[in-house]
């Protein structure tokens, strides 16, 4: 195949916990894009920009990552209430896309999955694999900060 001046690389994570709580109060609790510095560790603040969120919400985060805090926009572009939703953005070079799941396992306990893909063209995507594995090591840790955090009520 011929290369285009555009060339992507992609990376994907898959993470998933079980949390003892009712699944429509995790979705909840997801779905107030505010509460991402409660429990995700590179979150330092967020501004929505549309409440509640819906499909077309934008929101901009101040994350720290390798080489300084950085600045993630980003737009919901799935939502069902209840069960999940999906948004996508740009960060630098980076776009990246999130989509959480969350699966009854029960009338009290949930299931919640999170998926990241990552792309990146032109020289970005040499830094790829070091984006993957920053959000790999950290993806397991927020999860259990989001189960504790529901856990605790």
């Amino acid at each position: 195949m011929a290369a285009t001046r555009e060339t992507y690389a992609m990376a994907d994570i898959t993470e998933r916990i079980e949390i003892v709580r009712p699944a429509a109060e995790v979705f909840a609790y997801l779905d107030d894009l505010t509460h991402a510095v409660a429990w995700q560790e590179s979150a330092l603040q967020v501004a929505v920009e549309g409440i509640p969120t819906r499909i077309g919400t934008r929101v901009t985060e101040r994350r720290r990552v390798p080489g300084g805090d950085q600045e993630v926009t980003y737009e919901v572009t799935e939502r069902e209430p209840g069960r999940g939703l999906a948004f996508s953005g740009r960060g630098g070079p980076l776009g990246i896309s999130v989509r959480f799941a969350v699966t009854p396992r029960g009338p009290d306990t949930c299931t919640v999955e999170v998926q990241f893909s990552f792309r990146a063209g032109g020289m970005a995507r040499f830094v790829l694999p070091m984006v993957r594995r920053e959000a790999g090591n950290h993806a397991p840790d927020d999860l259990r900060r989001l189960k504790a955090l529901l856990e605790a009520g």
